[in-house]
């Protein structure tokens, strides 16, 4: 079971990094952009706590509590 564990994470590596290779054609290393294909982080695509001041739903659980 642990070596089936292993075979799909490597697989699931090596997919991340074929589409890091298509995603930026120009690039030396898409190993290293593997980990990471964000390439925005506007304010479309970004964490809307950020951008528009909304709050998490923790926070409105706790502001409905009181």
């Amino acid at each position: 079971m642990k070596d089936t564990k292993r075979a799909i994470r490597r697989h699931f590596r090596a997919v991340m990094v074929r589409r890091a290779a298509r995603a930026r054609p120009g690039c030396d290393c898409p190993q290293k952009l593997a980990d990471n294909l964000q390439t925005c982080s506007g304010h479309c695509c970004g964490n809307p706590r950020r951008w528009f001041g909304e709050r998490t739903a923790q926070e409105r659980r706790m502001e409905y509590a009181i």
